[in-house]
């Protein structure tokens, strides 16, 4: 590592714990971001720039190689393979750390298989809530349940428990025999 690379990272980290903006040092106030607003709106019109920039001229608009002339699209393979690997990874932590959190097995049956878990609106106004809040289902609904910490009516059931209380109003294991 370069010593000019080194310390860049230590004036970055220093900035960062001294909440300033990490290009400019200016004090940021009432922010979660790591670039004051000027800074960003700088660094914005200069991608936007680049962006346009290589659209015009054909390449890519994330890595700028030169695309095939018969291609309309805008965005390489291996560039459109990695983001979609990329967003994949990322909606399967979303998740991940979702279930982690309702405690990764079915409320009722005790289910523990990943695959056949899902979430479960305790007052079963799910659809609802999810419309009011503009969030649809997936990915968007786990990142809206993290940024929402956690709502304390949502379970994790797995489908055979989720559907039966669906239809049959309740659990079919808490139904009398």
């Amino acid at each position: 590592m370069s010593c000019r690379s080194h310390k860049s990272k230590e004036r970055y980290q220093r900035r960062v714990k001294a909440h300033q903006c990490v290009n400019c040092s200016s004090p940021l106030e009432g922010s979660n971001k790591k670039r004051c607003l000027p800074c960003r709106a700088k660094s914005s019109s200069a991608a936007l720039r680049w962006y346009r920039k290589q659209i015009l001229a054909g390449n890519c608009s994330f890595c700028g190689k030169q695309q095939p002339e018969d291609s309309n699209k805008q965005t390489c393979n291996s560039c459109l393979t990695r983001a979609s690997k990329a967003a994949r990874r990322y909606g399967q932590k979303n998740r991940h750390k979702v279930f982690t959190h309702y405690g990764s097995k079915c409320a009722c049956c005790g289910e523990s298989e990943q695959s056949f878990l899902t979430l479960d609106h305790i007052n079963g106004d799910g659809s609802a809530q999810r419309r009011s809040a503009k969030v649809g289902a997936g990915q968007n609904y786990y990142r809206h349940i993290i940024r929402q910490d956690f709502p304390k009516d949502l379970q994790l059931l797995c489908w055979n428990c989720n559907m039966s209380k669906h239809y049959l109003g309740q659990c079919a294991h808490s139904l009398p025999s």
